[in-house]
């Protein structure tokens, strides 16, 4: 009995050991198939995504369900890539979009599905110095592409100017000296499953006071940077508070050094504060008892600040919204010729901002309907139909130029 006793223990622990190894081999094929199916599937050669990258010179890369299958996903890639382009040159080798599915990731988005609460750490992650940029699925925003393309342009001028960090991380420390930066595992273990609770989430308090422009700036060196760089991407008035209103002195200090370095236009600060400008005028117009002299003035003075503006920076990004601005002032003193001209000058700006571009369509048409020239109109409403189709439809050409062509070929311009 012993003997048998012994034989079968021994039988059944090999069999163990054996069916362990087995299961070990197909959990192992199983991921081979799925960075097999990652590799072939999920790079796809594709119309939009020849445009793209002969546009761009990177690659967009991800299963088509989660490109260009999304209304305008590729078209916003293609805006922003198009916005930074024309700031600062870059390199990139591909963005990636990263499925939601499990089956559909790389080993380190399994990897990190396994251990992060949720499934992600990160909404989108720059590989320093490798020229990749993964992009979760459900965060293609313009604030995330914005963000981990700062990411790259910081690699590429730490490696050519690494005084830029010394200068930056010299703005973000205590009256002590000490850093103010509470390092990437405040944010990423409080995510951890199971063990994440023991680890509560910290902040800085009075993030703004301590010159980040948000909790997560805090994290480090590279977070800021971008975090920065991204707010000043935006089209929020926070930057007004900031550098005007209230002056905080950390934050002044390191938009001067985004823009010194060209992270951010050098001319960002000038454009921001006509921007604060034209804040304050509609803010006169909501006034009940406002003189009707008093909100002239002040809409000529508009008027000079913003041609100065662009007179002294004719390629600036900021264009196109500074000229649909500037037409709209017109048009609601019904110049609506000279509004019209505004408009079209930013149609023909180098950037075509999705924010601003059909607006200028839809803006063009209003002025033509009371001018009475229902062909115009027509003409207007078609191109903006057009422009709308092209976005949903990812078309890299449309979201990066317009339809300026259509306009010229039917007497647009």
């Amino acid at each position: 009995m012993l003997y048998r006793s012994i034989v079968v223990e021994g039988f059944s622990q090999k069999s163990l050991k054996r069916g362990v190894k087995r299961a070990l081999q197909v959990i192992l094929g199983l991921h081979l198939v799925t960075q097999a199916d990652y590799c072939l599937r999920g790079t796809p050669h594709t119309a939009q995504r020849a445009v793209f990258e002969r546009e761009f010179d990177f690659s967009i890369q991800g299963f088509p369900k989660d490109v260009e299958q999304n209304e305008g996903k590729v078209s916003r890639i293609a805006n922003v890539a198009q916005k930074e382009k024309l700031e600062k040159p870059f390199d990139l080798s591909a963005i990636r979009i990263s499925s939601k599915n499990y089956f559909e990731k790389s080993l380190f988005g399994q990897l990190e599905h396994i251990v992060v609460s949720g499934g992600e750490a990160y909404s989108g992650i720059n590989y320093p110095f490798v020229g990749r940029i993964y992009i979760n699925n459900d965060s293609v925003y313009s604030s995330t592409i914005h963000h981990e393309i700062k990411h790259a342009k910081t690699d590429e001028l730490i490696f050519s100017n690494p005084e830029f960090e010394e200068r930056w991380r010299a703005l973000t420390v205590d009256q002590e000296g000490e850093s103010l930066y509470l390092g990437y595992p405040s944010w990423v273990l409080p995510k951890v499953r199971v063990v994440g609770k023991f680890f509560p989430r910290k902040e800085v308090r009075d993030y703004e006071k301590n010159g980040f422009v948000s909790p997560y700036a805090a994290l480090g060196f590279y977070e800021d940077v971008a975090e920065t760089c991204e707010e000043a991407e935006a089209s929020s008035d926070k930057f007004a508070k900031w550098l005007y209103a209230e002056k905080n002195e950390k934050i002044i200090a390191k938009i001067d050094l985004a823009q010194e370095y060209q992270l951010i236009p050098k001319e960002f600060s000038e454009y921001v504060a006509v921007r604060k400008s034209f804040k304050e005028k509609d803010l006169l117009e909501e006034k009940i008892e406002v003189k009707k002299e008093e909100l002239e003035d002040k809409v000529g003075i508009l008027l000079e600040e913003s041609a100065a503006f662009l007179a002294e920076h004719p390629d600036s990004v900021y264009e196109i919204n500074l000229r649909k601005r500037r037409g709209r002032l017109l048009e609601k003193e019904e110049n609506y010729e000279d509004a019209i001209r505004e408009y079209k000058l930013g149609l023909i700006a180098k950037f075509k901002d999705h924010d601003d571009y059909p607006d200028l369509l839809s803006d063009i048409a209003d002025c033509h309907k009371k001018l009475g020239n229902s062909e115009k109109v027509s003409l207007y409403l078609r191109a903006k139909e057009k422009y709308d189709q092209g976005w949903k439809a990812n078309d890299v050409h449309i979201a990066v130029y317009g339809v300026n062509d259509f306009l010229r070929e039917n007497g647009g311009f």
